[in-house]
């Protein structure tokens, strides 16, 4: 999928931790009688996954690169990430250009035009994906080890010499516009833009815009391009993770040639906050839809609190596993008000908090509230049991293995950990960060956490059916 696509349909996933997405990633959905059946296993049975021999070296500019070695596959993974590229660096005034830089970086570059670019990559068996989110760009190419060379030769040349062309721009720009346009009118991806609108603020450099966007993609010229690659693509904030078959000396020399040939940039430095506006109010927005959609959002936790691991399980508990959490039975299983509802804690460079979402009949809406409110004061009261508590590790530690069968995948969880400010030792750690979670544990935190009177809704659906007091900014 190209990258503008991702940046279009972003707005409908719930923004969710490293470890949401490690879960959802690779855990495949299990019927409510094979969690029960989980849960009955032993409470003690351990879930290691195989050794990772996680080896950390510096280039000689001393930057830290994580290494993982296989030498059983003939297969090499790089991976990139510059922090502080994203979203969040767009100027004001230019809203969408980092995903548009993005999109751009495979569409030509040194002697290569678009077509013939694309076609050296497929040539020499180079996989490259570039991607852009709120905070970050990340680069991530695969190949065989023979061709290991060549292939940094080509990203080496996407990232320093791309042509931006006058015709590969232009077509981006329609194709981007057309799924702009279309995203206006896919309910969800307008619910979740006017929520994080009204929770962190219309100015807020997360907020995707589309109206904005729509207006400024048309202008967006190479020369924009340029000072947005020379700006953001730099050595200063950069993350590097490989794994496959290569020697620590072949993989660190093809880097240092990389990495000598990127500006070097000023080293930033960003606060996280976990304030969110509107707090307790219920937003209306009008939309034609056939059922009305409920996003909400809470105040979370910080990612380097030593309570996360606690509030990550408690999440879990409440929302975040379909089946067996205590809002999809309250919603889902005991009243079939909704086909589903989740939620997820999001931690991201500049904001942290929860989000969840559900849809139900209009003349639900009070009732899903209430039940939504009424879950929030339990938990926050009486924390949760020891089995709820025994099956949410378990799908926390039984997923987590997979996420080590292949070099991709290995290549993104230790970009993910460096760029989280964790330690190599995470992967051994993981399990018992979560495992020595106890009861009183979750119900301390619940109690820190969990403030039905801090719960924002947004409602989208028609004005005229909606019966509950509009509180809050109206559309």
């Amino acid at each position: 999928m190209k990258n503008w696509t991702k940046a279009i349909l972003y707005t409908s996933c719930a923004f969710l931790t490293l470890e949401n997405h490690l879960m959802l990633s690779h855990a495949s959905a299990k019927t409510t009688t094979q969690a029960t059946n989980a849960a009955n296993a032993s409470s003690t049975e351990k879930h290691k996954i195989a050794p990772v021999d996680i080896k950390d070296f510096a280039l000689k500019d001393g930057q830290p690169v994580w290494f993982v070695e296989n030498p059983e596959l003939e297969i090499v993974t790089i991976g990139l990430v510059f922090e502080f590229a994203g979203q969040q660096s767009n100027p004001e005034n230019k809203p969408g250009l980092s995903h548009f830089l993005t999109s751009m970086l495979d569409e030509g570059a040194g002697p290569y035009n678009s077509q013939a670019f694309k076609k050296k990559l497929i040539e020499k068996n180079v996989h490259m994906s570039i991607s852009s989110n709120q905070d970050n760009i990340t680069v991530v190419f695969k190949t065989i080890t023979s061709n290991i060379a060549e292939a940094f030769k080509l990203v080496k040349l996407a990232l320093t010499e791309p042509i931006f062309e006058n015709d590969a721009i232009t077509r981006l720009q329609q194709q981007i516009g057309a799924g702009l346009m279309q995203s206006l009118h896919q309910p969800q991806v307008v619910a979740k833009e006017h929520l994080l609108a009204n929770i962190w603020g219309e100015k807020h450099p997360y907020v995707n815009n589309i109206e904005k966007r729509l207006e400024f993609i048309p202008k967006i010229t190479s020369a924009d391009l340029r000072e947005q690659l020379k700006r953001t693509l730099t050595q200063s904030n950069l993350k590097i993770a490989a794994a496959g078959n290569i020697s620590e000396s072949k993989l660190k020399a093809d880097l240092e040639d990389l990495i000598a040939s990127l500006p070097k940039g000023e080293k930033i430095t960003k606060s996280n906050c976990g304030k969110l506006e509107n707090a307790g109010k219920i937003i209306h927005k009008t939309m034609d839809v056939p059922q009305t959609i409920i996003y909400f959002a809470h105040p979370g936790i910080d990612r380097k609190d030593p309570d996360f691991y606690a509030a990550y399980l408690l999440t879990q508990a409440l929302g975040g596993n379909a089946f067996e959490s205590r809002l999809w039975k309250e919603i889902r299983e005991k009243r079939g008000l909704s086909y589903s509802i989740s939620l997820g804690l999001f931690n991201y460079n500049l904001k942290y908090g929860m989000l969840g979402g559900t849809s139900t009949k209009t003349a639900s809406v009070d009732e899903v509230i209430k039940l939504i409110r009424e879950q929030w004061q339990d938990i926050a009261k009486n924390g949760i049991t020891q089995s709820e508590l025994d099956l949410q590790k378990q799908f926390v530690t039984e997923s987590y293995p997979l996420n080590f069968d292949e070099t991709s995948s290995i290549v993104k969880v230790l970009l993910s950990y460096q760029s989280e400010g964790l330690p190599k030792t995470y992967v051994s750690d993981r399990e018992e960060l979560f495992t020595k979670i106890t009861t009183d544990d979750i119900k301390r935190v619940a109690a820190r956490m969990l403030k039905s009177e801090d719960l924002t809704f947004l409602v989208v659906g028609k004005s005229e059916d909606l019966t509950f007091p509009v509180v809050g900014k109206k559309d």
